[in-house]
């Protein structure tokens, strides 16, 4: 932190080249700074100490790690988007199914209520006829 005789610490914070608070500001790439609130001076200065050799390798390193799980990540949501489109269309799928077997099943009861019907009718005319064969006469 490169300082001159004209800046300090004061209670609440930094005093800048002209006297003036300074307060501390982020850059976009997570860097802190002093920055004069009113800009009487323009005064500027790093907080943060310049990154060596290896810290400058390793967040390289760092910032691939983290694009490629971004990239990940992405993969992950696409998939999950398809499974769920696929989900919905199995769903769909054994709706219509239910709605099948539901059909089938009504159709086979009503088959067997008219077979009943049928037999019942045929064993009635059956019936009959041996009372009019005995009610006949000879």
């Amino acid at each position: 932190m490169s300082s001159s005789s004209s800046t300090g610490y004061y209670v609440n914070g930094y005093l800048c080249h002209c006297g003036a608070r300074s307060v501390v500001r982020t850059s976009l790439d997570n860097w802190k700074f002093w920055e004069e609130v009113q800009e009487h001076c323009g005064y500027f200065e790093w907080i943060d100490p310049p990154t060596c050799v290896r810290g400058t390798e390793i967040a390289a390193k760092i910032i691939e790690k983290s694009s490629k799980l971004e990239k990940s990540v992405l993969i992950a949501h696409e998939r999950e988007m398809v499974a769920r489109g696929m989900e919905a269309r199995a769903r769909e799928k054994e709706m219509m199914a239910r709605k099948k077997e539901k059909m089938y099943m009504h159709a086979l009861v009503v088959s067997w209520c008219l077979i009943v019907v049928l037999l019942v009718s045929f064993w009635y005319i059956g019936q009959v006829g041996k009372i009019k064969k005995t009610l006949s006469l000879p």
